[in-house]
C-alpha cells in the first residue's frame, strides 16, 4: 500500500473506490419480508415476524436516483448554512451581552466611587462658568445627590 500513496495516481485510486463505494451503498436494492396476517375479526396488519399462517410478502426498495440525492444535498447544505448563521448570531448576541456587562460593572465602580466621596467629602462643589468660584451644594441638594447614586446602586447593581 505505501507503493500507491508514493505514486501520483494514489489520489485518483482512492477517489475512484470511494466512488464505487458510494455507488454500491447508494444504489443497492434492499429486499425486505414483510408479513401479512388477518386475525378472526377480519383485521389486517403486517410484521417482519413470520407466524403460521402468514402470507409473504416481498419489497423491493427502489435505488435512489441522482437527483433525489442532489436534492437531498441540497437540503442538507442549506440547512447547514442556517444551522451556521444561527450558530454565528448567537456568538454575537452573547459577546454583546458580555460587553454590556463590562460597560455596567464600570459604571456600577464610577457610582460607588462617586458615593464614597459623596460621603467622605465635608463640602460638595458643583462647576460654574467661572471656575475660581465653584458653588456649594446645600445640605439637601447633598443627600438628594446621595440617594440619587444609591438608588442607581440598588437598582442597577
Amino acid at each position: 500500500m505505501t507503493f500507491l500513496q508514493s505514486t501520483p495516481f494514489a489520489n485518483i485510486n482512492r477517489i475512484f473506490f470511494v466512488c464505487l463505494l458510494m455507488q454500491f451503498l447508494f444504489n443497492q436494492t434492499v429486499n425486505s419480508q414483510v408479513y401479512k396476517s388477518v386475525d378472526e375479526n377480519g383485521k389486517i396488519s403486517y410484521s417482519d415476524k413470520k407466524t403460521e399462517s402468514d402470507e409473504t410478502i416481498n419489497l423491493k426498495k427502489t435505488p435512489i436516483s441522482a437527483s433525489d440525492n442532489a436534492q437531498q444535498l441540497k437540503k442538507q447544505q442549506k440547512l447547514l448554512d442556517i444551522m451556521q448563521q444561527e450558530r454565528h448570531e448567537k456568538s454575537v448576541l452573547k459577546q454583546q451581552r458580555q460587553q454590556e456587562k463590562a460597560r455596567q460593572q464600570q459604571r456600577c465602580a464610577t457610582v460607588r466611587k462617586r458615593l464614597k466621596k459623596i460621603k467622605d467629602a465635608s463640602l460638595l462643589y458643583e462647576k460654574t462658568d467661572d471656575p475660581n468660584n465653584p458653588r456649594i451644594l446645600s445640605n439637601i441638594e447633598r443627600e438628594a445627590e446621595e440617594k440619587k447614586n444609591e438608588r442607581y446602586l440598588n437598582d442597577k447593581c
